[in-house]
């Protein structure tokens, strides 16, 4: 036996909740428990950090200031320039 389900959506509703969420602080939606790499970890420390914390993002920080962001398409685009071969 198959049979669809929908969901009624009320367009009403659903614009003044994308309305409402524009006033709303980013503190409130925010990240606050952020994991960080320090700048002179190896990209394989970077990788496991992401891999472990399911993250897609890692600030990178040195002496306690942000001095970048590396993502998971830099790791592999690194990957990819290093010329590893995983054979």
């Amino acid at each position: 036996i198959e049979f669809s389900i929908t969901e009624n959506v009320n367009l009403e509703k659903t614009r003044k909740t994308l309305i409402d969420i524009g006033n709303t602080p980013v503190t409130d939606i925010m990240t606050q428990d952020v994991v960080m790499i320090e700048d002179d970890a190896s990209v394989q420390e970077g990788a496991n950090i992401m891999s472990v914390e399911d993250i897609a993002r890692l600030p990178v920080i040195r002496d306690d200031r942000l001095v970048g962001i590396v993502t998971r398409r830099d790791i592999v685009r690194g990957i990819g320039m290093s010329g590893a071969n995983f054979d």
